[in-house]
Order: C-alpha cells, then structure tokens, then sequence
C-alpha cells in the first residue's frame, strides 16, 4: 500500500500589499534572468575586445590628474596648540558670584569659561581687523606687504569692501579654530600659500588674542575694583554707625545686667556691629585682589606649540587626485563600453540613436574639413 504526499497548496498574497509585490518579483526573476549567457557573453567580448583603448585612456587619465596635481596651487597649514589657565578662565560675574555667596547670597550670574569663547573671539572683528593692517612677507626675502592686499587683490573695490572681501576670505578659507571638549586645548589652523607666511599670521594672531584677554582682564578688574571701592564706601558707613549706635546704648545704660530687656538690646546691636564689620573685612579684601587684577598683566594662557613652518603642503592631496583620477577614469571607460555594447544589443535603442549618430558623424566631417583647409 503507498502512501502520496501532497504539498499544500500555496496562498497568493492579498492584492495590493508589500507581499504581493515581492512575489511577483521573485516569480520574475525565477523566470527571466536579469541577464542570458548570450548577454553575459557579449559584454564580456566587449570589454575584452577593447581592453587596449581601455588602458590608453585611463592611462592617459591619470598622467593628466598627476599634471593637475602638480599644476594645483600648494598651500601651507601652521598649527598653533593653546592651553587656557585658572586666570583666565572666570570674569567679572563669576566674581560678583564669589563675594555674594560669601554672604549666603545668590546672584544670577553663571562661570563663564573664556577658553570656550576663543574661536570666537579668533574670528572677530576686533582681532582679524587689526590683523589684516599688519604687514607679512609673502616669501622669504621679499618686500612685506599688507595682509589684506595678499588676500584680494584691490582692482576697482572701495576701501569698505576691499577689507570685508579680506575678512570674509580669513574666516571661511584661512583661519580654523577648535576647543576640544575633553582636553581643553584650542587648536588655530592657518592656510595660505606660503608657509613661512602661515607660520607668521599663526603666531601674530596668537599674541593679538593675548593682549586681548590681557585687556579685557585689566578693565574688568578696573570694573570690579570701582564697584568695591563704591560698596565698601557705604559700607564703612553703615559699620560707623553700627558702632556709635552701641557706644550710645552703652553711655546711656550703665548697668544693662539687671535688665533682661536691656542684654537683648545690647546682643541685637552687637551682633550688627559684627556683621558689618565682616561685610567690610570681605569688601576691602575683595578691593585688594580687585586692584591687582587691574595692573595684573601675565599671560592668561599657555601656547604648548608655536606655529613654524611646515615643510610639506596641506594640499592639494597629489595621491588622493592621483588616485581619484584612475578610479573615476576606470568606471568611466567601463560604463561607455558596456553602454555601447547595451546599444548593440537592441534594436529599438540603436534606432532611436540614429539621428544622434548622423549628427556626430556630419560634425566629424565638418571639423575634418576645417582642418584640412587650414592645414592647406
């Protein structure tokens, strides 16, 4: 006795969902192969038939990106590394923040670190329009010349624009900033086309950036010192007169024991004189430190690498040109082969290209004939 098994019958997906879509086209594929042998053959024969031309042209591709690799402009990267330190990293509000919070107080003032302004404070106006006054030497040996007139070349601009042309052209092209979050250090990238001159408006703008800070911590400090001085003034009011209101009570009450009333009147007047006289203590240590903040002139960072000279060109990059060139030739090649081999294969498309083709051949003959009159 033999048993048949039976497969089950196959559900066809519901019309109009991914799953139909998917069977169809795996039925198709089960089916008809996206390519034949026959096919598969024929752009095989292709690309083999023409594998002479193939290398001629991308030979001739990548002598002409080593050309363009050669002819490209070289420019030169300096690198300046920063490293902020403990003075320069809170201003004036933090300093407000600290005396109020002596006193049980709250300002709503927040520290402010510097060092996350300075690629800002690199790219400003304040900095880069002083900067592009200043003279550099395009070369070694050659005649200093204006920053700005290195830059963009003057022609028929105003002297307005003349300068904003330059600034813009130092943020976008020459001048990169970073601060790395986890270390701290700040990072200036220069890139001109010189390199001595890439090492030289490194450093200069470096020292520009400390003078700046140097400034900016002298006037607020002078800032500081002028609001403690004020303050500390009414306060040394208000302790005088703390004072003589317990020297009266005093002169007037001899015999304060005997009173209960009397003893917590004089605490009361103690414990303002005492208050006060810390409010002073505080203020006039505060006007101190303030004083010497104003005609404190030591550098508020630290440059662990000064700019030098690089000996190598950041760009153009002659490999990746090189390299982009063969790769960029190669596909090109393969593709126009396989593209007219694609034509080849079908009628309609060889049709319909027909016209274009007699085009291309009657330009042929044209550009044939011109030569061969000029050539008479």
């Amino acid at each position: 006795m033999s048993t048949e098994t039976s497969t089950p019958p196959q559900t066809r997906p519901a019309p109009g969902t991914r799953e139909e879509v998917a069977h169809v086209a795996d039925q198709i594929l089960a089916t008809e192969p996206i390519l034949t042998d026959q096919e598969m053959g024929h752009y095989a024969r292709a690309l083999i038939g023409a594998r002479y031309r193939m290398a001629a042209f991308v030979t001739g591709s990548v002598i002409a990106a080593v050309i363009l690799a050669l002819l490209l402009p070289k420019q030169y990267t300096a690198k300046v590394m920063l490293l902020p330190t403990d003075d320069g990293e809170q201003g004036f509000p933090s300093q407000l923040s600290g005396i109020a919070s002596s006193f049980g107080l709250q300002f709503p003032f927040g520290s402010v670190s510097q060092s996350d302004l300075y690629p800002t404070i690199l790219a400003s106006d304040r900095l880069l329009g002083d900067l592009i006054d200043e003279s550099f030497a395009p070369a070694p040996g050659e005649t200093p010349v204006k920053l700005v007139d290195l830059l963009v070349e003057r022609k028929n601009l105003s002297e307005h624009e003349h300068r904003m042309r330059a600034l813009t052209d130092l943020r976008e092209n020459v001048i990169r900033a970073h601060k790395d979050t986890e270390t701290g250090v700040v990072s200036l990238q220069v890139t001109t086309h010189g390199a001595e001159l890439s090492a030289d408006v490194a450093n200069r703008l470096t020292s520009r950036l400390e003078k700046y800070l140097i400034d900016t911590r002298q006037v607020e400090g002078s800032r500081n010192r002028a609001f403690l001085s004020e303050r500390l003034d009414l306060v040394s009011g208000d302790l005088k007169s703390a004072e003589e209101n317990l020297k009266q009570f005093r002169e007037k009450n001899r015999r304060v024991n005997d009173s209960p009333e009397l003893l917590l009147q004089v605490d009361r007047l103690r414990r303002e004189v005492l208050v006060q006289e810390q409010i002073f203590l505080e203020l006039q240590r505060q006007t101190e430190v303030a004083k010497i903040e104003e005609v404190k002139n030591t550098p508020v960072l630290r440059i662990l690498d000064d700019a030098h000279a690089p000996i190598r060109p950041s760009h153009p990059k002659k490999v990746i040109v090189v390299v982009m060139g063969f790769v960029l030739s190669l596909f090109a090649v393969i593709g126009f082969v396989l593209l007219r081999s694609a034509v080849q294969l079908s009628p309609n498309l060889t049709s319909a290209l027909q016209p274009f083709a007699q085009d291309v051949a009657k330009l042929r003959a044209l550009l044939g004939r011109k030569s061969s009159a000029t050539g008479a």
